[in-house]
């Protein structure tokens, strides 16, 4: 029999390899038989894990949560807002070419599952809403509070949409050419707030 730690270790590897998948064939794509072989365990054994793909889903979408509020910790360390936001710009600059190729894992997944709605849909709302507040926190502290939110959204909405643009034109220049956009407007919002 397993310990909790072995059964925990094979949840995680599930969850990641269920991840890597729906990244690159999507959630309605990819079925728990795909994950079983990939992940080389029984599908009895995936089933058991995750005995629905909404539980997957769930599953999926917490670590892709837990990623961001890893990076989002590490980001708060940084002294100035303004740097905290070039660096969720800089991850889309990493990872351009895996974009380019099959959308932003957070993006793709949860604007899939948002088409169901019900629960699933609930769920893909999670990591947005906390990317959501953490940019809100950082224009706020840039000196932009009464537009915080709505820089936010701008920020969000420019970073999916270069990914969505460059997946869709298979070019990883688009993200290359936005990103540096981005930067340059957050420099003149922070530019603008410290001649208040």
């Amino acid at each position: 029999m397993a310990s909790r730690a072995e059964s925990q270790l094979k949840r995680q590897h599930l969850t990641q390899t269920a991840a890597d998948l729906v990244h690159r064939k999507g959630f309605s794509n990819t079925s728990l038989a795909d994950i079983a072989a990939v992940a080389e365990i029984p599908l009895g054994s995936v089933h058991f894990y995750f005995p629905s793909k909404e539980q997957l889903a769930s599953a999926i979408v917490d670590m892709r949560v837990a990623i961001i509020e890893q990076r989002l910790a590490c980001w708060d360390a940084l002294k100035n807002p303004r740097a905290r936001l070039a660096s969720l710009a800089d991850v889309w600059l990493r990872d351009r070419e895996s974009d380019t190729r099959h959308g932003c894992p957070v993006g793709s997944l949860c604007y899939e599952l948002g088409k169901d709605g019900g629960a699933l849909g609930q769920l893909a709302a999670k990591p947005f809403t906390l990317l959501l507040a953490w940019c809100t926190r950082q224009f706020t502290a840039m000196g932009l509070a009464r537009s915080a939110h709505k820089h936010a959204v701008q920020l969000l909405c420019s970073l999916q949409g270069m990914g969505i643009l460059a997946n869709a034109l298979k070019d990883p220049t688009v993200i290359e050419t936005e990103a540096k956009q981005i930067k340059v407007w957050l420099r003149t919002l922070e530019a603008h707030a410290g001649a208040r």
